[in-house]
């Protein structure tokens, strides 16, 4: 853990350096000073909001799963998300965090992890969504090459979420057998080294069933609830990508808020699949280049690292807080180290006869 928080901050640090050398003057500074403090409070109030929506749709999940959580609960869980991003690869990497307050509350291990994949699920097919239909509204933003690469990207990664996800509800032998004939084919190109296949192949058909009676569960069984999840999830989406827009109004550069809400889906589905920790360098990097292309240059290293200062920064210290909270200053060190017991666990529970 201390190890990728290192990492965190050195290419945090260095990216806020490289775009401060690159982007900041005179008018940047003047653009802080003048800054109205009434969209600085709005970009809080939303960016409350977001955090707020989001552990009440995770209040919802674990409730549907038999356990029961409070608010506060699902806020640590939300800030406790983002600092388990940080110090691990990849923009995602809090879930096994998540899984760890959620055992810690008396929650099966196999059901926190179907929760906590299903609240990313649905999290990571409202950005594709987003970024989708604002592609579509404006294609002018997949006329380069870069961003058309990204475009199309995105949309083979959405097409393969949503094909697992239908394919975990109604077809699992299917998917099994998919699975399966991966795994094969992988180990015939000597790609596993000394793995056992059919430890993976026991692992992977368990997880398999799980979701597929948790996606059906919540799907298909529980359409209201779905629903409801559903417009949390929007809800959580629309303040979260809020925040920049009113950064930017508050730093006096009005933006359209379709475009940045698919500007700034765009980078989220990137940074999903950014090995970094918590997506640093990549975010701050992508970020100014992106929003460079609309509003002017010297202002956008302002406007993002500021949103980003509120959007990420910030909770991903209160995360930290929480973790100091949970086990103590001298037992932060071991965090991983219990994350990895209970992944073994999950993993023990699930093999079982194919």
């Amino acid at each position: 853990m201390r190890r990728g928080l290192r990492l965190f901050l050195l290419l945090t640090l260095s990216s806020v350096l490289i775009i401060y050398l690159l982007t900041f003057d005179r008018r940047s500074a003047l653009a802080l000073l003048r800054s109205d403090p009434r969209w600085i409070l709005a970009s809080l109030a939303s960016l409350v909001s977001c955090w707020l929506v989001d552990a009440w749709r995770i209040k919802l999940l674990v409730a549907k799963g038999g356990g029961r959580m409070t608010i506060l609960d699902g806020l640590r869980m939300v800030w406790l998300n983002y600092f388990g991003c940080a110090v691990t690869p990849f923009q995602g990497g809090g879930a096994p965090f998540l899984v760890f307050y959620l055992h810690r509350k008396g929650v099966p291990l196999g059901k926190g992890v179907s929760l906590v994949l299903l609240r990313s699920m649905i999290t990571l097919l409202m950005v594709g969504l987003v970024g989708l239909l604002g592609m579509a509204l404006y294609p002018e933003f997949v006329r380069g090459k870069v961003l058309g690469k990204l475009f199309y990207s995105i949309s083979v990664a959405f097409g393969l979420i949503w094909g697992f996800v239908v394919l975990s509800m109604l077809m699992p032998r299917l998917l099994k057998r998919i699975t399966l004939y991966a795994l094969l084919t992988l180990r015939r190109l000597k790609l596993f080294g000394g793995w056992s296949v059919m430890r993976i192949v026991r692992f992977l058909f368990a997880e398999i069933d799980n979701y597929s009676v948790h996606f059906r569960s919540f799907f298909l069984e529980s359409p209201l609830l779905t629903a409801f999840v559903v417009i949390l999830s929007v809800l959580y989406l629309f303040f979260w990508f809020s925040v920049l827009p009113l950064v930017a109004r508050a730093f006096g550069y009005p933006l359209d808020l379709r475009k940045a809400f698919v500007l700034q889906s765009l980078l989220m589905f990137v940074l999903y699949l950014t090995p970094t920790p918590g997506g640093s360098g990549v975010a701050e990097g992508g970020g100014v280049w992106l929003f460079s292309s609309v509003i002017p240059f010297h202002a956008s290293g302002v406007v993002f690292l500021s949103s980003r200062l509120l959007t990420d920064y910030l909770p991903i210290t209160l995360g930290g807080l929480v973790i100091l909270s949970l086990i103590g200053y001298k037992g932060a060190s071991k965090v991983e180290e219990e994350i990895e017991r209970i992944e073994e666990e999950v993993v023990k529970e699930d093999e079982g006869p194919l």
